[in-house]
């Protein structure tokens, strides 16, 4: 009588998935332990990792604001919540007053724009200054200092970037309500090598994972926190302003394109 002896090909195949498991469980824990640390800003050397070209960003946020259609007003420095951000108020044309804005243009956006000409848009900027900063409640804070309601939210996509768009509105106490178009992202240097230098996305969880392919490689790049605010009619349709606010971005982003010496 014989036997039938089981072929060892079948143990070799669970010896290689037993291995093959035991690999995905390192780096599942290597994974969890290190995630931790780094959320809170803690790196295993002495110093955190060193981010190119924060002194190039934090030129560009605190000068004037140059985009093609668009004169910009002498920006300023503003608090909003507990973060601070730069503000550049654009005006369309030959329009741009010759003062600077106050800080109240945020919190008071001219109403009155057309459905077809925007004249005015405010731009605020908040970039990475030391190696440890981090996107963190940016959308929140801000929401919460100017107590808005959001509705018609949606996203846009402009190649590459793709910004939280949304309408904004304030009720007055006199009644009026006061309305504006709002896109915002994060942007950084992206990795291809493609014209479009910068890339983006309203989500810090898809920042937080660039960074962290970025630091595997010890090549980190700086972020940047935009926001485009448009006045429009109260109430009114957003779909209106839609095509200002994508040339805004993909404005701003060919503009940060140029900062040569971030990539």
């Amino acid at each position: 009588m014989s036997l039938n002896l089981p072929s060892p090909a079948p143990l070799n195949r669970r010896q290689d998935m037993v291995r093959i498991a035991v690999l995905l469980l390192l780096l599942f824990m290597i994974v969890v332990g290190a995630v931790p640390h780094y959320l809170k800003g803690q790196w295993s050397g002495s110093k955190p990792p060193k981010v190119e070209g924060l002194k190039t960003l934090q030129s560009f946020v605190q000068g004037e604001l140059q985009l093609p259609g668009w004169e910009a007003a002498p920006g300023h420095k503003i608090k909003i919540g507990e973060l601070e951000w730069f503000q550049h108020v654009l005006h369309s044309g030959s329009s741009a007053p010759t003062s600077a804005p106050t800080s109240e243009a945020i919190s008071a956006p001219t109403s009155g724009a057309s459905e077809e000409t925007v004249s005015e848009a405010i731009v605020l900027l908040r970039g990475q200054k030391w190696p440890k900063d981090r996107p963190q409640v940016e959308w929140t804070d801000l929401k919460g200092d100017q107590r808005w309601k959001e509705d018609k939210i949606s996203t846009l996509q402009v190649g590459t970037t793709t910004p939280r768009w949304f309408r904004a509105w304030w009720k007055m106490e006199s009644g009026t309500i006061l309305t504006m178009a709002v896109a915002q992202w994060y942007a950084w240097p992206s990795q291809s090598e493609s014209a479009q230098a910068w890339s983006g996305h309203w989500s810090s969880n898809v920042w937080f994972w660039q960074d962290w392919e970025n630091q595997w490689k010890q090549h980190k790049k700086p972020w940047l926190a935009v926001v485009v605010m448009i006045p429009m009619e109260p109430l009114g349709d957003i779909t209106t302003v839609e095509p200002q606010a994508r040339s805004l971005v993909e404005g701003i982003q060919a503009t940060l394109a140029q900062l040569h010496t971030i990539h």
